[in-house]
């Protein structure tokens, strides 16, 4: 069974993260790679969904609209559902500071735009299957 994923995205600001060689969007990107991906474009709407769906990893824009996805990641890990799930930050935010913050907001891993969907996979494998790790 695939892993489940999901994905917060904020909309314009997430459309080109993935890598500007490949030009998509996280979820698709994620999808195409065999995750069971559920995207949401809000902190809100995922919250929503993850109400009633689990999650075993969350993969989330920093930059969400409405609530943050420092705010997000926190309240996410408040549900049952996500407790457990690693949080993968998404960001256009690369200081050291905002790398700290990432991780007290319960994030496990930190990309800065533009990465590729496969870095992203091998960081997301690793976490889960540490043994398999190279």
């Amino acid at each position: 069974m695939p892993t489940r994923v999901a994905v917060a995205s904020g909309g314009r600001s997430l459309e080109r993260e993935v890598s500007l060689r490949s030009g998509g969007r996280a979820a698709d990107a994620l999808a195409e790679l065999g995750y069971d991906v559920t995207a949401a474009a809000s902190g809100e709407a995922a919250l929503d969904m993850l109400a009633s769906e689990s999650a075993e990893v969350i993969v989330a824009d920093i930059g969400l609209p409405g609530m943050d996805g420092y705010e997000f990641l926190r309240e996410a890990h408040a549900l049952p559902s996500a407790a457990e799930a690693p949080g993968f930050a998404l960001t256009g935010y690369g200081q050291e500071s905002d790398m700290r913050r990432a991780r007290a907001a319960g994030y496990v891993d930190h990309f800065v735009k533009p990465f590729t969907a496969e870095t992203i996979d091998q960081r997301i494998r690793s976490r889960l299957y540490p043994a398999h790790a190279p």
